[in-house]
């Protein structure tokens, strides 16, 4: 075990009326697992053992970073649903939708806790957050997105955010629950979040995305370099 390569993860196990049968602990138990495979440090969060808001996560990954002041490889994941912001005219629709994570008891995890977590970490420090997240549609106005324009000012950390985007009529369509064992084997030949995506929806022979690429894909690495 590296003792500069740290993994938290938390899995959120939420309930609603549209979903398949994703449950967000069960990528995060594998995430978990697959950190320790590639030597990090691992710690696993899951619902349904204690509620996690997003005070929780990002008390959580103070405690995480305050312990390292070498630099640090760091693996963060947060499974579970997402609400993606749905126009009431088709038409007007944006690539770029608002987004925001279901934790429990319907609080958000928002681009502003993401941010702050994010600026915990020193420059000298790698940082892959990553969300596993099943997207329902929502017409309610997210007040907070978690994902808009990234502004590489915001944090000094080397960061790299994947929002993977489930699609639940593809999720359906293969009758999967999780995606954590096609991210693991997407991961072997990627090298970038683009090659990422791509060899995800490869996986996928149907004509649908099993991922949303157009949702919540940022880096501040040189050539968006995908380092894990």
């Amino acid at each position: 075990m590296d003792k500069r390569r740290k993994a938290l993860h938390f899995g959120i196990c939420t309930s609603h009326k549209d979903d398949t049968s994703f449950n967000g602990e069960k990528d995060a138990d594998y995430f978990h697992l697959f950190s320790k495979q590639k030597g990090y440090d691992s710690n696993l969060v899951l619902s349904s053992k204690t509620k996690i808001c997003a005070k929780h996560i990002k008390e959580e990954v103070f405690k995480l970073k305050s312990k390292n002041t070498t630099a640090t490889t760091y693996f963060i994941s947060i499974s579970g649903f997402s609400y993606v912001e749905k126009s009431f005219f088709g038409f007007l629709s944006s690539r770029q939708a608002n987004k925001a994570v279901m934790l429990s008891d319907v609080e958000m995890f928002t681009r502003k806790d993401l941010l702050e977590c994010l600026s915990l970490f020193d420059k000298d420090d790698k940082v892959f957050f990553l969300i596993s997240d099943c997207e329902t549609k929502s017409k309610k106005p997210i007040v907070k997105p978690i994902f808009e324009g990234f502004d590489k000012n915001h944090v000094k950390v080397k960061a790299a955010v994947l929002s993977l985007g489930l699609n639940q009529r593809a999720m359906k369509h293969l009758n999967v629950s999780s995606c954590a064992v096609d991210f693991e084997y997407a991961m072997k030949s990627a090298k970038t979040f683009q090659e990422l995506m791509n060899n995800l929806n490869d996986l996928n022979e149907a004509n649908i995305s099993f991922v949303n690429s157009s949702l919540g894909c940022y880096n501040t690495h040189k050539n968006s370099e995908l380092v894990l």
